[in-house]
């Protein structure tokens, strides 16, 4: 059936062109288009073993119900020139023709039935053997880590004997939680504006050393949660005043990321937006700044502004880690209730 559809597509492109006089152009197009890739039998790769090298994957990104991917393809393995590349889903496999040795991209679609979002790559080569790499997804994000701010902050912590860690945002809101990165030798404390799992302390991270007494806590961490604070530098301050001097902060957010839990939804941060929350006014230092998990933001109009906007740079994750040297020179005196009246999303009322 898809055979059928492309071979007449193809006849009527020609005669559309002939009568414009441009087949050439439209023909290659419309080619180039339809040939992306080809479902085959999904047990070719049953089996096959792992892809013995490493592999550079530059894109593997789901979007509208297809898989976009982009590598650059060996020129053979163990002798055998690569033939195809292909995406392994959980049901079906649709593989691409490709040139070895060089850049390949293509596009496949997402089965309806596709669980997850495990999907391998699989190198065919002319030899008929097989080969896959099982997550191409994660060569993707190791090509732009962002992880040295968490490394630094557990290193930190863990030349520390003993002490306090607490975690601002700490819900365990989507089954998840980040206390197994504290050394078994420091205590943990998890606090959030909402009652829940993995929470011992609620209330308002902007009014933390309300809740905290000041000047005893030996580092602060935070996960996925400074966008949904409405004055984030009011936080910072706040942390300073619980930190002990030289206590470490270890922030992560979102640089790019879709609207959630709004309306309690309120910043992204580039790395160069942490500067302008922990400084030298805020008492702070910063030792370490990462953006990673790469991201393509596109526009639903293609217009002047958004002509290749998804060639861009952007990334879902921005982190920060810094070091308290002395105490705030400043101050927010502005109460959230002045900003945000309504119930953070969630089953409880949320305190200050």
């Amino acid at each position: 059936m898809i055979t059928r559809v492309r071979r007449r597509g193809i006849r009527v492109a020609r005669g559309a062109a002939r009568r414009l006089g441009v087949r050439r152009l439209v023909v290659w197009a419309y080619q180039r288009v339809s040939d992306t890739s080809q479902r085959i039998g999904h047990q070719a790769f049953a089996g096959a073993p792992p892809f013995p090298g490493e592999l550079e994957v530059s894109e593997w990104m789901a979007f509208r119900g297809h898989l976009f991917a982009s590598a650059t393809v060996p020129t053979d393995i163990h002798g055998s020139l690569v033939a195809a590349v292909a995406a392994v889903f959980e049901s079906e496999t649709w593989e691409h023709p490709v040139m070895a040795g060089g850049p390949a991209s293509w596009v496949a679609p997402i089965p309806v039935g596709q669980s997850s979002s495990k999907i391998a790559l699989g190198l065919r080569c002319a030899d008929g053997r097989h080969y896959l790499v099982d997550d191409p997804a994660a060569i993707v994000i190791a090509r732009h880590d962002f992880g040295s701010p968490h490394v630094g902050f557990t290193k930190g912590l863990g030349e520390l004997d003993g002490g306090l860690v607490v975690e601002v945002g700490a819900r365990a809101r989507s089954g998840r939680t980040y206390h197994e990165i504290v050394p078994e030798s420091m205590s943990y404390l998890g606090m959030d504006i909402l009652e829940g799992p993995n929470v011992d302390v609620v209330g308002d991270a902007h009014e933390l050393s309300r809740l905290i007494e000041p000047g005893t806590v030996d580092g602060v961490f935070s996960i996925a949660t400074f966008e949904h604070l409405a004055m984030p530098w009011k936080c910072a301050v706040e942390i300073n005043k619980v930190l002990k001097p030289g206590g470490l902060c270890f922030v992560l957010s979102h640089q790019t990321f879709p609207l959630h839990e709004t309306p309690w939804d309120f910043f992204r941060f580039s790395d160069s937006a942490w500067r302008a929350i922990f400084n030298e006014a805020t008492g702070f230092e910063i030792l370490d700044v990462a953006m990673g998990e790469p991201a393509a933001v596109a526009g639903l109009a293609a217009t002047p502004i958004t002509w290749n906007m998804d060639r861009a740079s952007a990334y879902l994750g921005s982190s920060v880690l810094c070091r308290k040297i002395g105490e705030a020179t400043v101050d927010w005196a502005v109460p959230m209730s002045s900003i945000e009246r309504s119930v953070y999303p969630g089953e409880t009322q949320p305190s200050g």
